[in-house]
């Protein structure tokens, strides 16, 4: 508690906060209280209490010196019903601030959780229901096929084999939605731990496209190129999760019988690996939102897809310390580029031996 005179001298001063400080009543008693606050916030103070001299109570917060007070201010009239002195209560709110802050942001996390499970119900409720309805037509299709004993066996096992391709791809549809929200959900409660091996970059990329083929359109290729050396030291499941998903995504967005460029380079900055499409490409005006969760480009709203893949692959970029940019250029297509610096790929041990 203060008092202060028209000059905003101290005229009486009590207070634990003071003595905290190793500040006694005696100290401060004629000295001028705006000249002890931090320089950027003297103004403003002075403006609120001479607030108070003419005729107006005010409550306001200071942040000072790393903390936060509630300061509460009343005039004080004389015999003569002039305000020639105010009275000011400081409290310390420094800890309330962010208790309530700390509320704020578990609110705010709630909120986005329940907007995300929202979203994948709403999403989930279409994206599932295609392929499913696609498995059931074509199993019931097969099965007619089957029970046909005079259709001729060359077409029946030509339309046999068309929709067991249409069944595997569904599946392979549904694998993939799931493995994102999977995926979302281990990164959104921090589950996801670094595991760094040795492995080599070219056997890593024939596993990968070796893998891959089955999802890719009719006549679609993958090629990789490497340059420089080959042995790498990262986590290769995240590092693959972030290609499979880049190249599905070309795949996804890219015309039947198109090349898909994947090339990595391990050198003296580390690890740069690029993945390129000539598809369809991405607008302009929605590639600023291109890594946020939930984001489709307003051109693939046709095609299946849960809009995460890209997010997911800018937090495993995150984590594994590397940054992934982009070029596109609608109808022209897109090409990714993740860079991982050297420290990030190799062993501790090995910059000091």
């Amino acid at each position: 508690m203060n008092i202060f005179d028209k000059n905003l001298k101290y005229v009486f001063v009590e207070g634990s906060e003071l003595f905290k400080y190793g500040i006694t009543s005696e100290k401060l008693v004629g000295k001028d209280y705006l000249s002890l606050l931090p320089y950027e916030v003297r103004d403003e103070v002075n403006e609120k209490l001479q607030m108070v001299f003419a005729g107006t109570n005010t409550s306001f917060e200071l942040y000072a010196r790393s903390n936060i007070y509630l300061i509460n201010a009343v005039g004080l009239h004389n015999s003569n019903g002039e305000i020639d002195e105010i009275l000011t209560v400081e409290q310390n709110i420094t800890a309330k601030k962010k208790s309530e802050d700390d509320i704020r942001r578990a609110l705010e996390k709630e909120r986005q959780l329940n907007e995300l499970k929202s979203r994948f119900v709403s999403m989930a409720s279409h994206e599932f229901r295609t392929p499913l309805s696609t498995i059931l037509s074509s199993a019931s299709l097969v099965e007619k096929y089957l029970e046909k004993k005079d259709s001729d066996p060359v077409v029946a096992k030509e339309n046999i084999s068309r929709h067991l391709k249409r069944v595997k791809s569904s599946v392979g549809n549904l694998t993939s939605i799931l493995n994102d929200f999977l995926s979302l959900d281990k990164l959104e409660q921090g589950k996801v731990e670094i595991r760094p091996v040795h492995f080599h970059m070219d056997k890593f990329a024939d596993e990968l496209i070796e893998e891959i083929q089955a999802t890719l359109k009719k006549g679609q290729k993958v090629l990789h190129r490497h340059n420089g050396i080959t042995e790498i030291y990262v986590d290769k499941q995240m590092l693959k999760n972030v290609v499979y998903n880049l190249i599905s995504n070309a795949s996804k967005y890219s015309p039947e019988d198109s090349i898909i460029e994947f090339n990595t380079k391990i050198g003296i900055r580390g690890l740069e690996l690029t993945v390129t499409d000539h598809g369809m490409g991405i607008p302009k005006t929605d590639q600023k939102h291109l890594f946020e969760r939930f984001f489709r480009a307003q051109n693939v709203t046709n095609l299946q897809g849960t809009g995460l893949g890209l997010n997911i692959v800018k937090r495993y970029t995150d984590l594994l310390k590397g940054d992934i940019s982009f070029i596109s250029k609608e109808g022209e297509g897109a090409s990714f580029k993740l860079r991982i610096g050297m420290t990030d790929i190799i062993e501790p041990e090995s910059l000091i031996n």
